[in-house]
């Protein structure tokens, strides 16, 4: 990153300084000893990947390479992968990215949209485990 004079200057560090006032002089304070939480910078990344960095886009193309790599332990298996949660409902550039990765790589898998919210599985989770004999006698007590 362009903070150790090594990477090229990304406008992301424009945000950060701005938002959380994190520079150069501070950002090791701030990571290491102050906990700052790095998931806090990921709309800024996307922000400035839609307006055109080319390091927000590889940070996001990177990140899809990454999810990509779990595949793997898929083989040749033909897969349904639920694309769900925020960064695939609200930012389409990761989404997009993962696809092209995983068609290249990993032609048998597919991705699909959650017909409904994830909380849903949740739910249904937690009903069906009312209905075991042990849950049943949870309750057997009260009145």
């Amino acid at each position: 990153m362009h903070y150790d004079v090594i990477g090229r200057y990304t406008s992301v560090l424009k945000h950060i300084r701005n938002e959380f006032g994190i520079n150069r002089d501070n950002i090791v304070e701030h990571v290491y000893h102050k906990n700052f939480d790095i998931s806090k910078v990921t709309p800024f990344v996307f922000k400035s990947a839609k307006k055109g960095d080319t390091i927000a886009k590889d940070i996001i193309y990177n990140a899809a390479a990454r999810l990509a790599h779990h595949f793997t332990a898929l083989g040749k298996a033909n897969a349904r992968i639920a694309l769900c949660g925020s960064l695939f409902s609200q930012e389409k550039l990761l989404e997009k990215y993962l696809k092209q990765i995983s068609k290249e790589k990993f032609p048998n898998i597919n991705f699909v949209k959650p017909v409904v919210s994830p909380v849903w599985g949740a739910v249904k989770l937690a009903v069906l485990s009312l209905r075991t004999p042990e849950s049943r006698n949870l309750g057997a007590g009260r009145k």
